[in-house]
């Protein structure tokens, strides 16, 4: 969230003057003005602590590096190194903060198809031309 200026005494009181005078105003509202003191002069907030420190982010990058489409993999040897979990879902996020993105690898299922019916489907000006 951005930070905001503190506002100037003619400020806040043309504010507060607003707020209660405005026809959906309630009496029962919290202190008054609090919603609008939270709002306007909200820091910064930490958030959720992370899950590897830089180190082991760096350390999570090279594994990456080397194996790029064996993500769960990379997931329990930095697991073992660091006997810290992360989801799969976590480790793409740490790694898009390096610009990476993961893409899943597809595989060919040319081995599992029946041959005989995959030639029998083909148009035969294919089959002349390889």
């Amino acid at each position: 969230m951005k930070q905001v200026r503190a506002l100037l005494p003619h400020e806040f009181t043309t504010l507060k003057e607003a707020f209660k005078n405005h026809p959906k105003h309630r009496c029962g509202s919290i202190n008054g003005l609090n919603w609008v003191s939270l709002f306007l002069y909200d820091s910064k907030r930490t958030g959720r602590p992370t899950i590897y420190d830089h180190n082991e982010n760096q350390t999570l990058k090279e594994l990456v590096d080397e194996a790029p489409y064996q993500l769960k993999h990379t997931q329990s040897k930095i697991t073992l190194e660091t006997e810290k979990t992360a989801s799969k879902s976590s480790i793409k996020g740490i790694l898009k903060k390096f610009d990476h993105s993961h893409k899943r690898a597809r595989h060919s299922l040319k081995s599992k198809r029946y041959q005989d019916d995959f030639l029998a489907c083909l148009p035969a000006s294919y089959l002349f031309l390889n």
